[in-house]
């Protein structure tokens, strides 16, 4: 890679200081390893916990080393070990987890498998470094599974309130603090107070146990064996080590859980590379249970040392990235040199786990799933690379590496083998690839984005100005969603389908919702109006379909929803050429539906009746006057009804667009109706579709005669 291509520098908002993300794995060393690494930047203090510094946001070295090696044993190997054993805290937690697997699967139930690996993690975390279960697993099981499926793990919204504020933990001090203070104004509820009072409580209780512990009270639980106990033993007040054991969960649980559920995900879609840890696994514990065997059980306790299995997960590492941005540090007094350029002394630079992960120079074919590649005696398919190992940071790199990555890693192991042991995954599939793509916004896009955030699918929006919409680019980005901008009437618009996917970003429901109508008759519209109206509503969608199919077609799986209207059907007067774009786009439509079918790549128009989406309001009326012919006309009263703000629409916005999350997902309403192609919505629909039935019979009964009898003579 050419080393401008290596080095992307940004304006640090401090003088003449700049940021510098280096892609250089030769970098890594001298950054974060040599003599402990290069100090953190300030910008660190953005994740202090209030007036607590963590462990994780220390700048001060010896204030963080006190902390980390007290609570250091906690994660060595051999500890962790032990507590994988089957009646260990690990082991016991991912047979729970596999046996709740195995339920919804019995059931024929569909699982959110995010959700299920973040009450795995969580009840880990806690259990094992904190002395006290959360009860993740425990949550909800009083429920029958189909409404299981409904919920979700109480601390989440908490968590991911938390979690949300890191997109903007590269901003300077006093720019992050601000805009937190307003975001998490915007995306604040009563489910995240809940949620936090909920998780308070719990730190309370764990807390309350450890000063037991350190006081002798408690023999059951000795001071040393906890997070929270280490901490106090050292001097650690109270409410710090309170602190540090809500960071600690927040870190370990979210970010394994996000792991481990992407290599679950990759696994099920992989039936070869799932079949291949299979065999492996199997053979292992024969071999460490064959009488007289002189290898010994090394292979069974302890998970990584099974080749595959040891690439199966550091695949998933790579591919899942726990932390994808950029670990700043600042250039020390003695410079820093990346090939040929010289970075002065102040400079803040960081390597990104998502550059370094992603180098197709060092990782072909970056994106995909490729466990072989980690594989040696020349079992890597061609895929593996001298610098491979080196580009691997997802825990970080050098003594601030993550502490708590070994516990992450184990889980991992153990888990994931236990999984494919019980073979619970053979015969699953995934609903989708759980990323979305929203195609503009006007009341219908964002009750759907909504629907599909709730569901736990990650939404990528689009609008053709973002700057515009801040509190709804928040609502969206906040819940792990996306926000880009597209203009749609851009002939290079679908260029944007093509970078999303070579980013990683693999869209497999593609929703165009754009649309707008010029009143006017037909006879005044103007050419541009006409053009505008045609862009906006049939070459821009196309432009999106044509630009995704390939990418569909190559994974075999994708849905292409199309939002059209009754005016299709039937429309009013004044409407003509939204009606014509709209009826263009579903005429397309239906032989696209034929002509990707085998590719498993299904269609659904979406035709909606009146509704309460801001399209009243925001009418556009056509710049050429109404003839004065047309005084009286029902295309006068049509006009002066919408200018009038007359029309009030009957339908509701949110009932319909989760009608139509369900019928795109396979739940609820559209449980079983998976294939269906058409989903008119609303009460003036019906009466619609009947007149087009009338109209079309009426043809029939007035013509039909002729109609069978205009064929060439024999």
């Amino acid at each position: 890679m050419p080393l401008f291509e290596k080095l992307q520098i940004f304006p640090h908002f401090q003088g003449s200081s700049y940021s510098v993300s280096i892609s250089d794995s030769d970098a890594i060393r001298n950054i974060y390893v040599a003599n402990s690494g290069f100090p953190k930047d300030a910008r660190y203090t953005n994740f202090n916990l209030g007036p607590v510094v963590s462990i994780f946001s220390a700048i001060d070295t010896e204030y963080r080393n006190t902390r980390a090696k007290a609570v250091a044993p906690l994660f060595a190997p051999a500890r962790l070990r032990v507590a994988s054993e089957p009646h260990g805290v690990i082991g016991r937690c991912a047979a729970e987890f596999v046996d709740q697997l195995r339920a919804f699967k019995t059931a024929e139930v569909k699982v959110d498998i995010v959700d299920l690996s973040a009450r795995l993690s969580i009840d880990v975390v806690t259990e094992y470094l904190l002395g006290e279960r959360y009860g993740g697993l425990g949550e909800h099981t009083s429920l029958s599974l189909h409404d299981r499926r409904q919920t979700k793990l109480s601390a989440n919204p908490f968590i991911f309130a938390i979690v949300a504020f890191s997109r903007f933990s590269l901003l300077p001090n006093w720019i992050f603090r601000f805009v937190y203070t307003f975001s998490s104004w915007i995306n604040s509820s009563d489910e995240v107070v809940r949620s936090f009072v909920q998780l308070e409580r719990f730190i309370d209780r764990v807390m309350g146990s450890a000063l037991s512990a350190k006081d002798g009270e408690s023999p059951l639980a000795p001071a040393d064996s906890t997070y929270q106990g280490r901490l106090l033993q050292v001097g650690i007040s109270r409410t710090e080590a309170a602190a540090q054991s809500k960071a600690i969960v927040f870190a370990g649980a979210d970010s394994t859980a996000v792991m481990l559920a992407t290599i679950l995900f990759h696994l099920v879609n992989n039936a070869h590379a799932r079949a291949r840890l299979l065999r492996e696994i199997r053979c292992s514990k024969l071999r460490a249970t064959t009488p007289n065997n002189q290898d010994t059980s090394a292979a069974l306790t302890d998970p990584q040392t099974l080749p595959y299995l040891r690439a199966v997960v550091k695949e998933g590492l790579r591919l899942g990235m726990a932390n994808p941005t950029r670990l700043t540090r600042v250039v020390p007094a003695t410079g820093l040199c990346v090939g040929s350029i010289h970075l002065p002394p102040g400079t803040v630079v960081g390597c990104a786990a998502y550059m370094l992960h992603h180098d197709p120079d060092v990782f072909p074919d970056p994106f995909a799933f490729r466990p072989e590649r980690w594989l040696e005696d020349g079992q890597d398919e061609g895929l593996r690379r001298p610098d491979m190992e080196k580009s691997m940071i997802p825990f970080g790199a050098g003594l601030r590496a993550c502490i708590g990555k070994n516990l992450a890693q184990q889980q991992l192991y153990e888990t994931v083998m236990a999984v494919v042991d019980s073979e619970v995954l053979v015969g699953a599939r995934t609903c989708q690839q759980r990323i979305e793509m929203i195609e503009w916004f006007n009341g219908f896009g964002l009750s759907l984005a909504r629907c599909a955030l709730q569901g736990g699918h990650k939404v990528i929006a689009t609008s053709r100005n973002p700057s515009r919409t801040p509190d709804l680019v928040s609502e969206v980005e906040g819940k792990g969603g996306k926000w880009i901008g597209l203009d749609v009437t851009d002939s290079k618009s679908a260029q944007v389908v093509d970078n999303l996917e070579k980013s990683g970003d693999q869209i497999d429901i593609l929703v165009n919702n754009a649309g707008y109508s010029v009143f006017t008759p037909v006879e005044t519209i103007t050419e541009d109006e006409l053009r505008a109206e045609m862009e906006t509503m049939y070459f821009g969608p196309l432009r999106l379909i044509r630009a995704v199919i390939p990418h569909m077609r190559k994974r075999k799986f994708g849905v292409i929803v199309n939002m059209s209207s009754g005016a299709a059907l039937e429309g009013n007067p004044s409407m003509g050429i939204y009606a014509g774009a709209k009826a263009g786009l579903d005429g397309v439509t239906r032989v696209l539906a034929k002509e990707v079918a085998p590719f498993n790549i299904r269609t659904l128009t979406v035709v909606l009746g009146t509704f309460n989406t801001s399209m009243p309001s925001k009418a556009v009326f056509g710049t050429v006057p109404l003839p004065d012919d047309y005084s009286g006309s029902f295309t006068e009263k049509m006009i002066q009804a919408i200018k009038s703000g007359q029309f009030v629409p009957n339908g509701d916005k949110d009932k319909a667009m989760k009608a139509v999350y369900e019928v795109v997902v396979g739940e609820g309403i559209g449980a079983g109706h998976e294939s269906e192609k058409l989903l008119p919505l609303g009460a003036d629909m019906a009466v619609r579709v009947k007149t087009v039935q009338n109209y079309l019979a009426h043809s029939l009964e007035v013509f039909g005669d002729v109609t069978n009898n205009v064929n060439l003579d024999k």
